[in-house]
């Protein structure tokens, strides 16, 4: 059986696939109106564009 994982969606619209992960990134965004570059590279959007990337 291959079911997708469930996805949390941040108010940017960006997608993580752990829910702590989507609130500490609204939470850093909140205080700092801006992104961290630590929680961004968990996005399910980069990780999938790291997978599929050709060197």
């Amino acid at each position: 059986m291959n079911t997708k994982p469930k996805l949390y969606q941040s108010e940017c619209g960006l997608h993580y696939e752990d829910k702590q992960i989507a609130k500490q990134r609204e939470a850093f965004c909140s205080k700092y109106k801006s992104c961290s570059l630590e929680i961004t590279k968990l996005l399910v959007e980069v990780r999938a564009y790291n997978k599929n990337r050709k060197d």
